[in-house]
Formats: structure tokens, sequence, C-alpha cells
């Protein structure tokens, strides 16, 4: 009651502070000013500048195989077992990018009780649908699978490409190659897999399918009549 005793009849304008006069920006304050209300969107912007970079840098510096292979079976294998198989492909395969080397990738995709069944089958299922996998490798199970889903219910001619050389493996009308009685897979891979079946889909009608396709084909010939290409 007091002090509006005392303020009464003053205009309330003159109650309101005196701004403080801060005098000319230095380029100091505005540098201050605009990072206290822009330094969230900056890391930000940091942040995505990094992220695009390293995902440039990575895609540039990718190192594609030369040969792409679809491994279907009823269990997993560790990856050193895959790279033992794929060390073995290598063997038949040539340097198809001219980077020096040969290298196969393998994707295994198995048959078990659990989730991973479910996200195998979507594997299978986007990589017939693109046709980006032309080499297959079964064991008997995925072989089952494999027939009775993609291979009987295909209405062309034939899904897998019958073989011209000639070896006792061959079954399925020469379509597939069966190792089981060869001699070279307790040799080379210590009798580590079961016995394995080898096929190679049919050819796409553009110009990459039909390339995928013969250097897939040409790879398959050679390991079923074990010739190795010549250094």
């Amino acid at each position: 009651m007091a002090r509006e005793w005392l303020l009464r009849g003053v205009d309330p304008e003159e109650l309101k502070p005196t701004p403080k006069d801060e005098g000319p920006q230095t380029p100091r304050s505005r540098w201050e000013n605009f990072w206290y209300h822009h330094k969230l969107k900056f890391w930000l912007i940091l942040f995505a500048v990094v992220v695009l970079v390293v995902v440039i840098v990575q895609f540039a510096t990718r190192d594609d195989p030369d040969y792409r292979v679809m491994l279907i079976t009823e269990k997993p294998y560790l990856d050193k077992e895959l790279d033992e198989l794929a060390a073995y492909l290598e063997k038949y395969g040539k340097d198809l990018d001219g980077d020096g080397k040969v290298e196969v990738e393998i994707e295994n995709c198995c048959f078990t009780a659990d989730q991973n069944r479910n996200s195998s089958i979507q594997q299978i299922q986007a990589h017939v649908a693109t046709g980006d996998r032309m080499f297959f490798i079964w064991d008997p199970k995925g072989y089952d699978y494999f027939k009775e889903n993609f291979i009987d219910q295909y209405e062309g001619d034939s899904y897998l490409t019958a073989l011209t050389v000639q070896d006792a493996g061959l079954i399925e009308d020469g379509t597939v190659w069966s190792w089981s009685e060869d001699d070279r897979r307790s040799e080379a891979l210590c009798e580590r897999w079961p016995d394995l079946y080898f096929g190679v889909r049919y050819a796409g009608k553009s110009e990459e399918s039909k390339q995928l396709h013969k250097d897939s084909f040409a790879l398959l010939e050679a390991l079923v009549a074990d010739e190795k290409p010549k250094k």
C-alpha cells in the first residue's frame, strides 16, 4: 500500500527499466549471439554432413565381389565356414572386375525353427524376384524347399540351366550337380560340409541379367569339370 501511495500519479511508462546501451556489436558479440541461438542447428547439420561423407566414401571405395552366390541350407554356417567354401569356388573363377583378385561372396539363408526362417524366406524371394543371384547352392532340405516353391512353379522351359559338361554327379536332367561323391570335397573342405547341390537359374531378358548368368554358369561348369583358369 505504501508503494502504491508513493507512486500514484506517476506515468507507468516512466517506471519501465531503461534499456541498457550495449553499443555497436563487435564480430565476437555477433558470433556469440549467433552461437547462442543456432548452436543446436549447427551440430545437427554437422552430424548430417559427416554421415553423408562416410556413406559416400564407403560407396566409392566398396570392393564388389566378382560372384555372388546364395547358399540355402537347413542350418546356419559360421562366417569362417562360408569363407572356406568361397575360397574353394574362387579357384575356379575369373577376375571379372579387374582388381587383381577373384572374390566370391556367399549369402547363407538357413531354415531353422526360429525367427530367422521368415527372414531367410524373404531374402530368397527378394533375390528370385530381382534376379540378382544366379548361382545357387543347396543342402538336401534347402533344395527340396527351393524346388517346390520356385523350380516346380516356373512356367518356362526350365528354371535351371542344363550343364554341358559330363560328370557322375549330375542329377535332375543335368541341371544340378551334387558333389557327394566328389573326391575334392574331402580334400578341400575336410568333410565339414554335407552333400551340396549346385545350380544356375535361367537368364533374364536384360543384358545385365544375361551377363550375370553367363559368368555364373561359367563358374559352375569350371567347378564341375575341375578346370581352374590359367594364370
